[in-house]
């Protein structure tokens, strides 16, 4: 059904909406039912005015003036059941439209047209009821028919009907009509047909109407009107004629089946009102007939009695369901209960009713009908005039009652914007608003929080070998933006800057009273503090862009007045660049007496250093008073003899800031102040930024001592290597010096590659710090550890003494002391991991990565102090305890299960709903697959990474830098599918696995523990178990080959990059595949030629892996903590070729023989086929404990269960799971 608007009149129409109803087969199917448009023309609506409902019957002053309604005008368009016998069929159809028609609430507006009102919509959260509107226009074929012969209505109609369109006569077809008695049979009565009218033929043939009938039974349309029929049956013609009737063997009765009614809802309620009080008329005069025939009061001629003794109006009362009074054969409009309703105002008035008779390609004949609608419209330009006073009238009135809140600054009501003024690095400065309630009413403020933005990413210079992937600076992993922005997604002002009420301790709304005030504190911070002190590293982009101006000192404060106008509070400053933050290259063209970095901030111009004056400056000041005060008198008891270290660590530092603020009068730069070491470090860096000569006799008038300012350019130096962009060793090192340098020459090898890696200044710079090391640990040291050593003590047992003394004990030098706090510092900002690899690391992997870069630095200024520690760490072995840094929880969980079992998928879904509510902000990770069949059944969202993005696609592949925590629902084919997603990436995250499969040797936890396994991991009390891994590389010459499992386009250049290799979890196979012949297969230990092996395959396992594949070819059981590369044949001819346990530190190489008789063998990685690699390919496998980069800390770390550490899991493995050297038909003791 379609409704067409004219565009004059579109404005006026509003809550267009549809439905329809099917009540074909079965009662439902669309054969036949109804369908159907509402729309409501002018009124309220159309000025965007909810009208009162028409079931609102509380508001009777409303219901009163229904012209504010505006008109609502259901059209109908339906087809109802077929069959002349089946009239009670369709009056069922007419009812069922009728009461199972309900518009959608919420209609979408017509082109051109307005839209309902929100408060209308909402009157109707289930939709407009069919019988809510005021007029019905309700056409279609109805399939009523007429009951009478077909050939009677043939005859009667015949003469009537126009010639065809080739002029002939329509053809007249009588034949045995057995659907309808046929009242006028020819072979009863031969006399010819009345001679009647057209129109009483019309009228003579519908005194047989269906629809008649039921109306004047009330059975279906009740109250529906329709205009006087003046035209032929619309039914049944035959196809591509204009008159002529059913021609077929059916020979269909011909009938008005094509109808078009309409009801209007006020004309119902007075035809009812009427025929109630026609109905009780007639009944009084029944009531008085009765007296005159005798039958109640024969002695009685005439009696009037008054209206209460006729009785109770309400037995005499109607029921609108049998009002069932014929209509009237002659009029216009037809009405099912005669009542003369001319007088009655109808909106809708008919002005033409005819058939379409020279319409051939049905054999129906439309009907169309005429209608003029009056409805109270809306002029629009008064509307709008009208609503434009409205609104100013109550904006005044709104205005007058609105809070108002007045915000001064630093007490001057003029002033507008917060100016912090110049604003240097470490530097923290205060300002103070008051906020003043000036209005009439309480007003409660608070501030604006709104999104975090991410933080601008460095620029890339040319010079460096980069480390970061395409997704190392994404930290939205997943929808989690926590890591972005230290944990926080909503700030009220930048991080730099922060703001607080002083009369309240909380940062929710704040309520003032009328004539009420109270200030706040607004406090710019640099390096920021908001989230507490962080490292070096965490600020170091913002105070890049800060110097070079991509970042601004500025921020808009928005103070939110419930019911009342925002205030918006500007803070600017203005930043004094620093040297801090530069890099080494740009420090080089910062020229001599040109004001230093302030003068040239974008360091333009010529090379003019072989390293940064500044570093000259500050090591030259330090090592000339660092000898003054250990030569000075008194030496003994001072600083420097008593705390190792002093004065580059931290805990050694005897001038320090303190929380809170000085008071009035109280200088920043003296000794007394609380911010005396930052403002120190200022004052240095000031003249340093401006290639100023240090003026100390001012600092000294201060208060403060050698010992302070020696500190304080200690830190100054440390900050500077700390902020130093690329740092001195660049960040594509840093995973060479943690793989562990062994001994000098590995450090001699590393600074070799220095000059490739970065441009020379790396170099100079690396080499002048490591001898300026040097020589403070050679001023710092005393000159008698010798006598300390030889158990010779003073005869004065000084505080040092003492220290030195237990230092001796403990086999450890003072100078040892000084040596490793002094490294210690240096290395940790000289050797400084890169952002890229930031992420989890466990207490074990911080202390190595910290002990070797140590072992690295001091390779350069002394010998090696760090043996004695790796040898504890090589004794130790208990579990490590897994920690997860406060910044960056696991909040991407990665869930894996087991494929086609229930009882598993249960248990997911089970663990994740307990996930997500006892940690809202962890995000679920699934796998695309697991994740379309489990998204229903999960009431929160999930994350999945596309089948685009999956392995077998190293370089697309984001799971190793998305996922925190991994848990698999299965068994060891599961852990060994959940390694196999990080087998392109040196880092594994923690895994936590419940044993829920076949065997599960390698799941310590049993599902039932589920919350506790998750507790221990979140409060950083798990304790881990790290299962080593192998790295398989091919090479073709110098090619590397990529196999089966990677497409050609998974690298930009072909292959995966220098370095990359494929990590097995339990083993590498090289096998003759579906060649018959054995494969004969050299191989090579550490280059060295081992042995040439005849057999079906040789496997290379890990410790781990000597359970599963090695152990059915009898290879050796190790022990999965124990650092091997297990070397074990398949089947091999000679049976002296037994396994072998290698070192982890080895590489073994394997090439197939040119003996061999066939062209290839496989290689196959846990179980999936990696490839095939023919005759001149060199298949390389090496232990992960001395190969991993040092962005990750290599293994599998698998989570153990609480107390394991004393309860060898792997040990009940082999006894509960393998049975090892038990006998058959002995059971299994645990």
């Amino acid at each position: 059904m379609f409704v067409y608007v004219s565009p004059d009149i579109a404005p006026q129409i509003t809550t267009p909406s549809s439905t329809s109803v099917g009540t074909g087969l079965m009662g439902y199917m669309g054969n036949k039912g109804g369908a159907m448009a509402r729309l409501v023309f002018g009124g309220l609506p159309a000025a965007g005015i909810s009208p009162p409902s028409f079931a609102d019957n509380s508001i009777e002053e409303l219901r009163e003036s229904e012209d504010e309604r505006g008109v609502t005008i259901v059209f109908v368009n339906c087809h109802l059941a077929a069959f002349v016998n089946s009239v009670d069929r369709r009056n069922w159809d007419y009812a069922e439209i009728m009461r199972r028609a309900y518009f959608h609430p919420n209609p979408l507006p017509i082109s051109g047209g307005g839209s309902a009102p929100e408060a209308v919509a909402a009157a109707h959260p289930n939709g407009y009821p069919f019988k809510e509107c005021d007029i019905v226009v309700w056409a279609g074929d109805l399939n009523y028919r007429l009951e009478m012969s077909g050939n009677e209505i043939r005859k009667a109609i015949h003469k009537f009907l126009p010639p065809e369109a080739d002029g002939s006569d329509p053809v007249l077809k009588l034949s045995i009509d057995q659907q309808a008695p046929d009242n006028n049979d020819d072979n009863k009565s031969n006399h010819s047909e009345p001679d009647r009218s057209f129109e009483e033929t019309i009228s003579f043939l519908l005194e047989s109407d269906q629809l008649r009938r039921v109306q004047a039974e009330g059975k279906a349309f009740q109250h529906f009107h329709e205009g006087k029929i003046m035209f032929a049956p619309t039914y049944k013609y035959d196809p591509d004629t204009i008159s002529t009737f059913d021609t077929s063997d059916k020979a269909r009765i011909p009938s008005y089946c094509d109808r078009i009614l309409w009801k209007d809802r006020k004309v119902e309620e007075e035809e009812i009102e009427r025929l109630k009080a026609r109905r009780l008329a007639d009944a009084r005069d029944r009531k008085r007939e009765s007296h005159l025939d005798g039958t109640e009061h024969s002695d009685v001629l005439f009696d009037f009695a008054d209206e209460e003794e006729i009785g109770d109006e309400s037995e005499l009362r109607i029921d609108e369901d049998d009002l069932t009074i014929s209509p009237k054969n002659d009029h216009e409009i037809t009405s099912i209960n005669g009542i003369d309703i001319s007088d009655v105002p109808a909106p809708l008035k008919l002005l033409k009713y005819f058939s379409h008779q020279s319409i051939t390609e049905s054999d129906h004949k439309p009907v169309t009908a005429e209608f003029s609608l009056e409805y109270l419209g809306v002029d629009q330009e008064k509307r709008s005039q009208i609503q434009i006073e409205i609104v100013k009238e109550l904006d005044r009135h709104e205005n007058e009652a609105r809070p108002a809140v007045t915000v001064i600054v630093d007490g001057d009501p003029n002033n507008e914007i917060v100016n912090f003024g110049d604003v240097a690095w470490d530097q923290v400065v205060r300002r103070t608003v008051t906020i003043a309630n000036t209005g009439r009413t309480a007003a409660v403020c608070e501030f604006v929080k709104r999104p975090v933005l991410p933080a601008i990413m460095d620029d890339d210079d040319d010079g460096f070998t980069k480390v970061t992937s395409e997704d190392v600076n994404d930290p939205m992993a997943f929808g989690d933006e926590s890591s972005a922005t230290g944990g926080a997604t909503e700030e009220v002002c930048k991080e730099w800057l922060s703001a607080t009420f002083n009369n309240s301790e909380t940062d929710g709304p704040h309520t003032l009273q009328p004539g009420d005030a109270e200030q706040v504190t607004l406090q710019l911070a640099l390096p920021p503090r908001k989230h507490g002190r962080q490292s070096r590293s965490a600020h170091a982009s913002l105070l890049r862009h800060l110097n070079k101006g991509k970042e601004q000192l500025a921020d808009v404060l928005v103070m939110r007045v419930s019911h009342g106008q925002d205030k918006f509070i500007p803070v600017k400053a203005e930043f004094k660049p620093t040297f801090l933050g530069y890099g080494l290259t740009e420090l080089l063209r910062v020229p001599d007496s040109e004001g230093g970095i302030r003068g040239n901030p974008k360091c333009t111009g010529e090379v003019h250093w072989s390293a940064p004056r500044e570093l000259f400056r500050m090591t030259e000041y330090l090592l000339l008073t660092l000898r003054g005060i250990v030569m000075s008198e008194g030496g003994e008891g001072v600083r420097w003899t008593m705390l190792p270290g002093w004065p580059f660590v931290k805990e050694t530092w005897g001038l320090t800031d303190d929380s809170g603020d000085d008071y009035e009068g109280v200088e920043e730069l003296t000794r007394s102040s609380v911010h005396a070491r930052s403002a120190l470090k200022r004052w240095i860096r000031e003249s340093l930024d401006c290639d100023k000569d240090w003026v100390w006799e001012g600092v000294d008038r201060n208060g403060f001592t050698e010992e302070d300012k020696c500190e304080a350019m200690s830190e100054c130096l440390l900050d500077w290597l700390g902020y130093l962009k690329e740092g001195v060793l660049p960040g594509s090192l840093y995973g060479e010096v943690v793989k562990g340098v062994g001994g000098k020459a590995g450090a001699d090898k590393i600074l070799d590659m220095l000059p490739t890696a970065a441009p020379p200044v790396h170099a100079n710079v690396f080499i002048y710090l490591t001898g300026f090391i040097s020589e403070v640990i050679s001023l710092l040291s005393p000159k008698y550890d010798a006598a300390i050593t030889n158990n010779f003590s003073p005869q004065a047992l000084t505080p040092a003494a003492l220290v030195k003394r237990l230092s001796a004990s403990s086999r450890v030098t003072t100078t040892e002391l000084v040596k490793k706090s002094v490294i210690k510092e240096f290395a940790e900002v000289i050797v400084r991991r890169p952002t890229a690899m930031d992420g989890w690391r466990s207490e074990t992997l911080e202390k190595r990565e910290e002990e070797r870069r140590v072992a690295f630095l001091t390779a350069f200024v002394g010998p090696d102090i760090s043996r004695q520690c790796d040898c504890l760490e090589c004794t130790n072995r208990s579990l490590e305890i897994i920690r997860f840094p406060e910044s960056q929880p696991p909040n991407n969980v990665l869930l894996i299960k087991k494929e086609g079992m229930p009882s598993v998928t249960g248990a997911m879904i089970e663990f994740a709903k307990y996930l997500k509510t006892a940690y809202p902000a962890t995000n679920i990770i699934l796998e695309p697959q697991v994740a379309t069949e489990l998204h229903s059944s999960l009431p929160f969202p999930i994350y999945a990474t596309p089948y685009t993005t999956l392995p077998p696609y190293p370089n697309r592949n984001p799971y190793h830098l998305k996922t925190s925590l991994t848990v698999t629902f299965g068994g060891d084919g599961t852990i060994l599918h959940a390694a196999s997603l990080f087998s392109t990436s040196p880092i594994v995250p923690p895994l936590l696995s419940f044993s829920l499969g076949t065997l599960g040797f390698l799941g310590p936890w049993k599902f039932s523990d589920y919350k506790a396994a998750i507790t221990a991991v979140f409060t950083n009390k798990a304790r881990i178990m790290r299962r080593s891994r192998i790295k398989m590389d091919a090479f073709s010459g110098s090619e590397q080959l990529l196999g089966d499992l990677w497409p050609p386009d998974s690298h930009p250049n072909g292959g995966r990059g220098e370095g990359s290799g494929v990590w097995a979890m339990n083993e590498v196979n090289i096998h003759r595949g579906q060649n018959p012949h054995m494969a004969i297969v050299e191989v090579f230990v550490d280059g060295r030629f081992l042995t040439e092996a005849v057999a079906d395959g040789i496997i290379l396992s890990t410790p781990t892996g000597s359970t599963a594949y090695s152990l059915s070819s009898f290879g050796s059981i190790v022990h999965p903590r124990v650092p091997a590369i297990l070397l074990t044949p398949i089947c091999p001819r000679s049976l002296s070729f037994r396994p072998l346990v290698l070192p982890s530190e080895v590489e073994v190489s394997l090439k197939l023989s040119d003996k061999a008789r066939g062209e290839e063998v496989e290689v196959s990685i846990d179980g999936k086929r990696w490839g095939g690699v023919g005759k001149g390919v060199e298949v390389k496998i090496t232990g992960e404990m001395g190969n991993f980069c040092g962005g990750g800390e290599g293994g599998v770390p698998c989570i153990w269960r609480e107390g394991s550490e004393h309860e060898d899991e792997w040990v009940g493995g082999l006894n509960g799971l393998l049975k090892f050297n038990y006998p058959f038909g002995e059971e299994v003791h645990l």
